[in-house]
């Protein structure tokens, strides 16, 4: 299993050490819509877990991903 910000990392394409709990669409030119739903699957498959609709549009940034998927048990 993947590390959360590795996952952010990956999938934004950013180096690792530019990723905080601040990182966002607002703060990084390439979180868009394409890379937030492929953060979501690669948060779902990695955690095993599911997001509802709404919580997916609740992520808006690495700290909002990290305290959801606490939500759902998973220490991130």
């Amino acid at each position: 299993m993947e590390g959360l910000e590795q996952i952010v990392s990956d999938i934004l394409e950013i180096p690792l050490d530019e990723v905080s709990d601040d990182t966002s669409p607002k703060t990084t030119r390439n979180w868009d819509s394409l890379r937030h739903i492929n953060l979501v699957l690669a948060l779902e498959q990695n955690y095993g877990v599911k997001f509802a609709p709404s919580e997916i549009m609740l992520i808006g940034s690495l700290a909002e991903a990290r305290a959801l998927l606490e939500q759902k048990g998973v220490a991130a």
